[in-house]
């Protein structure tokens, strides 16, 4: 994973800052440098722009590979959490390292006074990181089509992490057998993952009591969730059969 990550952006090296004078950590070299200067070797403005946004999106897809990673079977919900750490450990930088290139060409382009396709695509790509630094133009939304799939790839990527944790809501309904024998039928639960991939707000029409206040304390605490630019709400449901 490492040699990947390394071949993709770089290998970390100390430089100086020249803006502080400080010895600072960076990655050079890799894909994501070789891209642009061979694009750029062709002198096109619009293919260097171009270049910008294909490199960082490779980028935000490998970032979203190792987030979505199979997980091996056999691991219980402490050694899942774990490596639901890991996995965002070392997607974040790389999707950290995805924005880069994107704020430089907008940078650029606003030097050079520059308006075309590809910056609007830019400034969408930038707008689902950094909302207020790269606003929307009113009446319309550059790529919308791209920002839709953003939103859809991330909800299911949320709810395949939910989906490794049944034996959680296992647990609670276990529990809340003994008390009640005859409880079944179908609960929702309803809950919000803030921009921390953290589970910030949970409900749960259907059930009430301690099996209620079990399954928002569980949900509370699940980790490794894909992060976004803003909260997002979702919906899950779970058949109670009484077994």
């Amino acid at each position: 994973m490492r040699s990947m990550t390394s071949a993709a952006i770089g290998t970390e090296t100390q430089r100086k800052n020249p803006a502080t004078g400080q010895q600072e950590k960076a990655r050079v070299g890799g894909i994501y440098d070789d891209y642009l200067t061979r694009v750029a070797a062709y002198g096109s403005p619009e293919w260097s722009y171009a270049a910008f946004l294909y490199r960082s999106n490779v980028l935000i897809h490998l970032a979203r590979s190792i987030y979505d990673a199979p997980r091996p079977p056999d691991l219980d919900e402490d050694e899942e959490e774990a490596y639901e750490e890991v996995l965002q450990g070392l997607g974040a930088p790389i999707e950290n390292r995805a924005v880069e290139p994107l704020e430089a060409g907008m940078e650029d382009a606003i030097a050079k006074k520059v308006t075309n396709e590809w910056l609007n695509r830019m400034r969408t790509v930038l707008n689902r990181y950094k909302p207020k630094q790269y606003p929307l133009a009113k009446g319309g939304t550059p790529a919308p089509a791209q920002a839709a799939e953003v939103v859809l790839a991330h909800g299911a990527a949320v709810m395949r992490v939910i989906a490794r944790k049944n034996s959680l809501v296992r647990g609670c309904y276990e529990a809340a057998l003994e008390a009640r024998p005859s409880l079944n039928g179908t609960i929702k639960v309803k809950f919000v993952v803030g921009t921390a991939g953290t589970v910030t707000d949970v409900s749960t029409p259907g059930a009430s009591g301690g099996f209620s206040s079990c399954l928002k304390g569980r949900f509370m605490q699940i980790r490794g969730l894909p992060r976004s630019t803003e909260p997002r709400s979702f919906t899950t449901s779970y058949a109670l059969t009484g077994s």
